[in-house]
């Protein structure tokens, strides 16, 4: 059984590009370089929404990838008012059925109204993945990607 790597980082940019390096080197490692690329994805997908979506903590963005890179999952601080379309989106995408509708609707949504919200269905269609969200305590959320293919 392998190791799972687990980070800790703040927000910035340069913490957040170094993380994903550390993903794409860790996942390669573990699946090769053919199937790495969707994992890397997902990681860069859902560090950015903890970013975009998070509040300031110093307790920073965790990041794990489980040892056989069966999923990844953040953990972060997240606003009040992100976390009820959150919990919306991701309950819209689990009832989508197929993920490449769910990205195609996804995307019709960008462009008639304007709506954004592409990466979790991103995640689901390119990475192959489930996603599912648990507050892990007051204000911190994990929202985690689990590989399906």
């Amino acid at each position: 059984m392998t190791t799972p790597l687990s980070l800790s980082l703040q927000g910035d940019g340069s913490a957040l590009l170094e993380a994903q390096e550390k993903v794409g080197r860790f996942v390669k490692a573990q699946l090769g370089e053919a199937r790495a690329e969707d994992m890397e994805m997902v990681a860069a997908e859902l560090l950015e929404n903890a970013v975009k979506h998070g509040q300031p903590d110093p307790r920073g963005i965790e990041l794990l990838v489980e040892g056989e890179v069966r999923f990844i999952e953040v953990i972060s601080s997240v606003r009040e008012a992100d976390l009820v379309p959150l919990e919306a989106r991701v309950k819209w995408l689990s009832e989508q059925g197929d993920p490449q509708q769910a990205w195609l609707r996804a995307l019709s949504e960008v462009f008639e109204r304007g709506e954004f919200g592409l990466g979790l269905a991103r995640i689901a269609s390119e990475g192959g993945c489930r996603i599912s969200l648990r507050m892990v305590s007051p204000g911190r959320l994990a929202i985690r990607a689990y590989r399906v293919r």
